[in-house]
């Protein structure tokens, strides 16, 4: 099979008369098939900017039920990063661009993960790591060393997340025939662009098992579908279910099982029989809708599928309904939080920093590396990426009692991080209970949610207005803080200057 190239017209598509497949990234500036981008090719990819689902496919990007529905692109130039460097193209309308050969996404991923230093000592020839050892002096520099393994791991299972994501939604397109992933492994140029499951020496990295890998990127891959991972207790839950098959053997009459696990327990176990011949394509097979059991809030369940001797899973998270309440000892802005602390009082702080003092608060990870991308942004005139590596999450801590989660970012955290800024926090030694991680190239130390001396009376803060969002995940993280605030345990032992206060809020 032949192709002119890969990625060469981001927004107006030439097929020549040889090609047999079109490999690119879109097909306009608004009909994008892939999940991820550089903030300097914006619009960004979908699991960049809408929340968690596994139901996200690109058919209707791709080969559109009616072009009218696509918004056209006014006539000119536009100036599109182009490698390392920028160039400028036709920026006229290319929505009516209809596919006729097979499409494939080029350099699918690029999800970042801090450094994983250990690694430094398998150079063990000519070539030395001094890239990994710059990074570590600059975060030992920042007062962070001893997070460099929990940074690496947070980063590592949430970008492994991230690719599980992405690789789904195109084994969910039947209009896509395939994916080209960048990368596998680490590429050590260009900044270092630490993107890899597997490390520069083609080890597995250990942030997700190989068999959990083909879980999800195989020849035969079993794929439930749900519009969201968040769900008030004793909800409906619908799956769909999808068959991605292109084995030698075709799939016959399968019977798909569906289970239902809370830690590691089944629950609940459903089956469905399907008739038929499945090879060599996407399929829908009968979905399932079941109500979650009662009194399942506030924990994690798992989603799992199995069918021809394959299996994939899915976490969600399940919270009651909680009426918004008025909470008292809640501040909302630097006044009302010192009324509070006078005299050794309590308070917590629901306040976005101020945005010179503060990271805007982002979802998904860092695309491809910080150091690269932030300069082609800038010489574009472009806005910066955020260039964050997801949570680091103190999952023990009483103030998350009442708020379930893992050590790294899950879904329920969407809601939260996005309505968020993260606190710079360089020059404190506060360890926040849930902490931003950012980029070995700034590595500031970034605060959602953390605790402090301050005044003489005791801080907690989240930089989410969380009593002003919709969200079961925000009300329920604000009545998991609200009740830490008041018990005996709420005793913060670090300070924070009213200088360094003053500085972050208004």
């Amino acid at each position: 099979l032949y192709t002119q190239g890969s990625n060469n017209y981001q927004f107006i598509p030439c097929v020549l008369e040889n090609d047999d497949f079109f490999s690119g990234v879109r097909f306009s500036r608004d009909r994008l098939f892939r999940g991820s981008y550089a903030m300097c090719d914006a619009p960004l990819g979908h699991i960049q900017t809408c929340p968690p689902d596994s139901s996200h496919n690109y058919n209707e990007i791709i080969r559109p039920g009616s072009v009218a529905e696509n918004s056209a692109v006014s006539g000119g130039e536009i100036e599109i990063q182009y490698g390392t460097g920028v160039k400028k193209v036709s920026a006229e309308a290319a929505d009516e661009f209809i596919p006729h050969i097979p499409a494939v996404s080029h350099e699918v991923g690029q999800y970042a993960m801090y450094p994983d230093f250990t690694e430094t000592e398998k150079y063990t020839g000519v070539l030395k790591a001094r890239n990994f050892e710059i990074f570590r002096e600059r975060l030992d520099k920042a007062g962070m060393l001893p997070l460099a393994d929990k940074f690496f791991r947070a980063s590592g299972r949430f970008a492994a997340e991230c690719y599980k994501a992405e690789i789904e939604a195109a084994l969910r397109t039947r209009e896509l025939a395939g994916f080209q992933l960048l990368d596998l492994q680490d590429f050590t140029g260009q900044g270092t662009a630490l993107v890899g499951i597997l490390n520069s020496f083609m080890e597995n990295k250990g942030v997700i098992s190989r068999e959990e890998w083909t879980h999800f990127c195989a020849d035969k891959v079993i794929l439930p579908e749900l519009d969201s991972f968040v769900y008030e207790d004793g909800a409906e839950l619908h799956v769909g279910i999808k068959l991605s098959v292109f084995t030698e053997r075709a799939v016959e009459n399968p019977t798909v099982t569906l289970e239902l696990l809370r830690n590691g327990t089944v629950i609940l176990t459903e089956k469905r029989e399907n008739s038929g011949v499945y090879a060599d394509g996407v399929f829908d097979l009968e979905g399932f809708t079941l109500a979650l059991p009662i009194m399942c809030s506030k924990q994690k369940l798992t989603v799992r599928v199995s069918v021809d001797g394959v299996t994939n899973t899915e976490d969600i998270w399940v919270f009651p309904w909680l009426e918004a309440a008025e909470y008292p000892l809640v501040a909302h802005n630097r006044a009302e939080a010192e009324k509070l602390l006078r005299n050794g009082g309590r308070a917590l702080l629901l306040a976005v920093p101020r945005e010179e003092s503060s990271i805007e608060g982002d979802y998904c990870t860092d695309f491809w590396n910080y150091h690269m991308f932030n300069a082609i942004s800038q010489s574009m005139g472009r806005k910066s990426p955020v260039g964050t590596h997801g949570l680091l999450i103190d999952r023990e801590s009483p103030a998350l009692r009442g708020f379930p989660t893992e050590d790294h970012t899950t879904a329920q955290w969407y809601d939260i991080v996005t309505a968020s800024r993260a606190a710079v926090l360089d020059g404190t030694d506060i360890l926040p209970i849930v902490q931003t991680i950012d980029n070995f190239e700034r590595n500031h130390r970034l605060g959602t949610v953390f605790e402090a001396r301050v005044m003489g009376g005791g801080l907690l803060v989240c930089t989410a207005p969380l009593d002003k969002l919709d969200s079961l995940p925000a009300r329920a993280l604000l009545n998991s803080l609200f009740r830490y605030i008041l018990s005996e345990e709420f005793n913060p032992s670090s300070e924070l200057s009213v200088e360094q206060y003053c500085r972050l809020f208004d």
